[in-house]
């Protein structure tokens, strides 16, 4: 019986230990299988892709994919192309209009050849994917050309200096773009391999027109941005990489919104992508300038206490004061459009703040601080969505125009005295539908 019972505890053991070795087996292959699913080079490493792909479709089922794509994707391409055309045009229309007030002797001088060509583009005839972005191109650097022309006539405006000197240091510097690979976009498409670069080529086209569309948008917003800031008479800025410097005069020299350097041209895109990897404008997120800290050259606000939202029906209490605009008091309780209402502490990871609980036809106030070093005169930034105003220690320093208009980061700029020690910042921001955001970004190099 002893050794009977022995055997019995040997074969628990046995079922004991295989039991064991099956449930580790499954946990195994079920890591296994998630991390050949969520890691491509595992994937292709298990499952070769040509392995992995079905041999099913013949070189005609093929061809129709890639004919459907290209009509799909022209017909879309068209529509945004149509866009910056009438954008175009009320450029250089708003151009030639202030040209005829102010210089109405070079007011036909104006407008480029390109921009004629780019008027008279027909871009909804059937043109393909590599004329469409070839036209795309085209239109883009007619906007520059007719934006830098509406530059120079309210340069001439206020400094009443000759238009050709005006045009000559309005030079905005351009995006960099490559034309569409033919081959890949209008070539035979028969085979999967040549498929998938296909797509690949599509998708870039239709980023970059995408890129056109919202420089278009960018730069109409500039030139209908009537409420613009202005620079301190006198003070000569030089904008990094733009190989270029403006002096302002006796009178007031507009920057951001009008005349003077925007940002460079791959920074107009900021607002397309949340990451900026593909703008040579990083400013990095603090709220504190010492000489101590991390060298950057542009450092935007990150830490806000935000509170809204407030009534706007019909936008009509733009100027009505609600009460974070008589005191600041982050303890205090509200009512808002809704319910009450909190001050609530908002982290933001990239430069456009969007306020929590966003809603259409509302105003908001965020509240945050900047602490320098020393007291010193800075250039700041400031970009809203839609109409926005700014105090710092109490005093109001920026609006901007009450035109429903995008986020861009350099709507505005202002020489702001920074005080030693904390300043307060009070960002009064109102949405008038749709998407919403603000900025404030700080030039960390002080003012010479």
């Amino acid at each position: 019986m002893a050794k009977r019972a022995g055997q019995l505890q040997g074969w628990r053991w046995w079922a004991v230990a295989f039991g064991l070795a099956m449930v580790v087996s499954l946990v195994i292959l079920a890591v296994f299988s998630v991390a050949v699913h969520r890691i491509p080079w595992l994937r292709d490493l298990v499952f070769p892709p040509e392995q992995r792909v079905k041999r099913a479709y013949s070189a005609e089922r093929i061809r129709e994919t890639a004919d459907d794509i290209r009509r799909s994707a022209a017909k879309g391409l068209r529509l945004k192309l149509d866009e910056v055309q009438k954008i175009l045009a009320k450029i250089a229309d708003s151009r030639d209009r202030r040209a005829r007030e102010e210089v109405p002797a070079g007011a036909g001088k104006l407008a480029t050849d390109e921009e004629k060509r780019a008027l008279d583009l027909a871009i909804r005839t059937g043109r393909g994917l590599y004329d469409l972005l070839d036209a795309g191109q085209t239109l883009e650097n007619a906007c520059y050309d007719a934006y830098e022309g509406w530059r120079a006539v309210t340069l001439v405006a206020q400094q009443k200096i000759d238009l050709a000197r005006a045009r000559e240091v309005t030079r905005v510097s351009r995006p960099s773009r490559r034309a569409g690979r033919k081959e890949l976009l209008e070539g035979d498409v028969s085979t999967l391999a040549a498929f998938r670069k296909f797509r690949k080529e599509v998708i870039y086209v239709k980023s970059e027109v995408d890129a056109i569309l919202v420089g278009a948008k960018r730069i109409f917003d500039l030139v209908q941005d009537i409420d613009a800031p202005e620079l301190g008479s006198g003070q000569t800025i030089a904008i990094e990489m733009s190989g270029t410097m403006y002096q302002g005069g006796d009178g007031q020299v507009e920057w951001g919104a009008s005349v003077g350097p925007p940002l460079l041209a791959d920074e107009i895109f900021a607002s397309r992508a949340s990451s900026l990897t593909q703008a040579n404008f990083h400013p990095r997120p603090g709220r504190k300038v010492s000489d101590r800290g991390e060298p950057m050259d542009w450092m935007f606000i990150d830490r806000w206490y935000c509170i809204g939202p407030f009534p706007n029906p019909g936008r009509e209490n733009l100027d009505e004061k609600f009460p974070p605009e008589s005191v600041v008091d982050l303890d205090a309780v509200y009512e808002g459009k809704h319910a009450t209402l909190r001050w609530r502490l908002l982290q933001s990871p990239i430069l456009c703040v969007a306020p929590l609980d966003v809603d259409k036809y509302a105003i908001y106030y965020c509240w945050t601080e900047i602490s320098s070093d020393e007291g010193k005169d800075y250039w700041l930034a400031f970009g809203s969505d839609d109409y926005g105003k700014v105090w710092i220690n109490g005093k109001l320093v920026w609006a901007s125009g009450k035109q429903p208009h995008h986020w861009i980061p350099d709507r505005g700029f202002r020489k702001v005295r920074l005080k030693k020690g904390p300043n307060q910042v009070l960002f009064k921001i109102e949405n008038a539908g749709g998407t919403m955001g603000f900025s404030l970004v700080v030039r960390v190099a002080p003012v010479g």
